[in-house]
């Protein structure tokens, strides 16, 4: 039924392009063109991008060697290596003496998620399911080390571990589940499963420090500027996590989120708070000897390395949550179950979680289609985020079918102010700035603080002259949403318009304090010497 049930639901994705990322991965890739002595060289040297993820490199290049650039191999090996991942989660479940029907019901919710779709539909993220494959194997494992011991069994322990380490760097946590597991489940960490963990750690670490050190991608930008932006509005992303778990509707490929660098802001006071309560929740139900509380710390620590810990260029993104996923769907089901104890219940809890898996099935299936080309992914993205305005005169791929889907899009809403402001950021782009300005400002009068919407706005105005709206419209954006470059940076460029040095300095100050110091330099070099023309004599 696993097998089956998951291909149906993924068979859409056989007929999918090569989209995004995929180019660079896979299409222009020369190092995965070769099986020989100097491509493993190669795969086993060069960095995917910002990861040293070469087992997963290596599962692309055979691909390739059957398949070459037909994307149909590609996407069968994705949803071969989910299946499989599928039917762990449910061997993990009957190891960990779940019944029958609860370890189908967990296999089948997780597998059929729709949050999973990102995983398992995009090329690319080979390694999210291929990790994750190694991941759950290691961790099976673990399961026969800890009861029957063996160095045969610790070895395979540890090469899956380094398996899944080198096809993605999150599953570094596996040591950390081990003895979470060890004090929810048991209440206590033997001593040799305590020396058990230290060389997973060891070598966790080394995998960590090679993916950084050199690496100019990791460890360098901050969202918003600082540390301290980031993890704050990383607090309140763990909940849009938890709601999509729960709701998965409006899923996108990228999101919009907004940066708090407030303690006291309230959505991150909320976020705190919540987490507080829910950290507490877990840790009573380890004292209590309720096995419910490992799952809550399966999704904490899976999750955590995926919380910009670490920061890297996506604060939210389904495929994070491909491994984190488990912790509630277990915790869930497993509670249900316990509770179903009559045959009346048995049979309640069997439609609810019957309907649970069809709904999840039917969205995944429809969520595979926006994985299908470039011009699908684009289309999902200016369904759900208000997109920010190339400059006029750009060149847009796709423009006709992209202004024929957007004019559709505000006939359908015209309530909607997503839907009147990226119509307009086609006609912006295309230089039709006055055709375009009665949707911003529609657009910003349906979400008057929606600070892209502000930020379009506030161009259109400058573009046509308009400075002094222009500079109180980009303001407002700036106080709202403070940590994004681009408020800063349009704020300064209307200043500079009006031929205001010292706001223009001001502003471009607070645009150079969000990247680091080299890159805001050579960002910003027009503008400083604009400032520069303005203020000499």
């Amino acid at each position: 039924m696993i097998v089956v049930v998951t291909s149906l639901a993924y068979a859409g994705s056989f007929g999918g392009a090569f989209v995004s990322d995929d180019k660079v991965s896979v299409v222009r890739n020369e190092v995965i063109r070769g099986l020989d002595g100097e491509h493993l060289a190669r795969i086993a040297t060069t960095f995917d991008d910002a990861n040293y993820i070469p087992v997963k490199v290596l599962s692309v290049a055979i691909d390739y060697h059957f398949w070459e650039l037909d994307p149909f191999g590609h996407h069968l090996t994705n949803v071969l290596i989910h299946v499989a991942c599928a039917l762990l989660v449910y061997l993990l479940m009957r190891r960990l003496q779940a019944s029958g029907g609860a370890a189908l019901a967990v296999a089948l919710i997780w597998a059929l998620h729709p949050l999973q779709v990102e995983s398992v539909a995009w090329i690319s993220e080979r390694k999210n399911v291929l990790s994750s494959f190694f991941f759950f194997a290691a961790f099976y494992v673990y399961l026969g080390f800890r009861s029957r011991g063996g160095a045969p069994r610790y070895v395979l322990l540890v090469l899956l571990y380094v398996l899944a380490l080198l096809s993605k760097m999150n599953t570094v946590v596996l040591p950390a589940v081990m003895l979470a597991f060890e004090l929810a489940w048991h209440h206590r960490v033997a001593e040799h499963l305590r020396r058990a963990t230290v060389p997973l750690f060891v070598l966790g670490a080394l995998v960590v420090a090679c993916n950084l050190v050199g690496n100019p991608t990791h460890g360098t930008d901050w969202h918003g500027g600082s540390p301290v932006v980031t993890w704050l509005s990383s607090t309140v992303i763990v909940f849009r996590y938890l709601a999509a778990v729960v709701w998965p509707t409006g899923l996108a490929p990228r999101y919009d989120i907004a940066l708090y660098g407030e303690l006291f802001d309230p959505p991150v006071l909320a976020s705190i708070i919540g987490l507080t309560l829910l950290v507490l929740v877990m840790l009573w139900l380890i004292v209590r000897r309720r096995r419910e509380g490992f799952w809550l710390a399966w999704f904490f620590i899976c999750l955590g390395p995926m919380l910009n810990v670490i920061p890297f260029r996506g604060l939210m993104h389904d495929r994070f949550m491909y491994l984190p996923l488990l912790g509630p769907v277990a915790l869930v089901v497993t509670w249900i179950d316990a509770r179903a104890r009559t045959a009346g219940r048995r049979r309640m809890a069997l439609v609810g979680l019957c309907g649970v898996v069809g709904l999840f099935g039917m969205q995944t299936v429809r969520q595979v289609e926006i994985w299908d080309s470039d011009f699908a992914l684009w289309q999902a993205e200016a369904s759900i985020v208000p997109l920010v305005a190339h400059e006029p005169g750009s060149r847009i791929h796709d423009g006709a079918a992209k202004r024929t889907f957007l004019s559709e899009a505000v006939a359908r809403r015209p309530s909607s102010a997503i839907a009147q402001n990226n119509h307009a950021t086609m006609l912006f782009a295309e230089g039709r700035v006055r055709k375009a300005l009665p949707g911003f400002e529609r657009a910003a009068t349906l979400a008057p603080a929606y600070p892209n919407i502000l930020v379009n706005l506030g161009r259109a105005y400058a573009a046509l002259g308009r400075f002094d709206e222009a500079e109180v419209t980009l303001a407002r954006a700036a106080d709202i949403d403070r940590y994004r470059v681009h408020t800063h940076l349009h704020l300064a460029r209307a200043r500079i318009a009006r031929r205001d040095a010292e706001g223009a300095e001001s502003a471009l100050a607070d645009a150079a304090a969000l990247l680091p110091e080299e890159i805001a330099a050579r960002a910003f070099a027009r503008e400083r010497l604009a400032i520069e023309e303005l203020s000499s004599p």
